[in-house]
């Protein structure tokens, strides 16, 4: 699996969590059903952009290049 699918997983189990919590009126629940639901609109709009697969080659020169850049 993915990183970008368990990312929308993962923000859809919040959101349901965050459902079960404001239904049991827990007075900080609000703030955490907020918060997945931002989750899930961001893990939702990049499910598509992280599923595309770069290659080998590009992750090894960015590596080298942050370590050129900070060290």
């Amino acid at each position: 699996m993915t990183p970008a699918r368990v990312n929308f997983f993962s923000a859809v189990i919040a959101i349901v969590g965050s459902i079960i919590l404001v239904v049991t009126r827990i007075p900080s629940a609000y703030i955490w059903f907020a918060a997945s639901i931002v989750w899930f609109v961001l893990a939702a709009g990049k499910r598509g952009n992280l599923l595309e697969v770069k290659s080998p080659g590009c992750h090894i020169a960015r590596r080298l290049a942050r370590l050129a850049l900070f060290s």
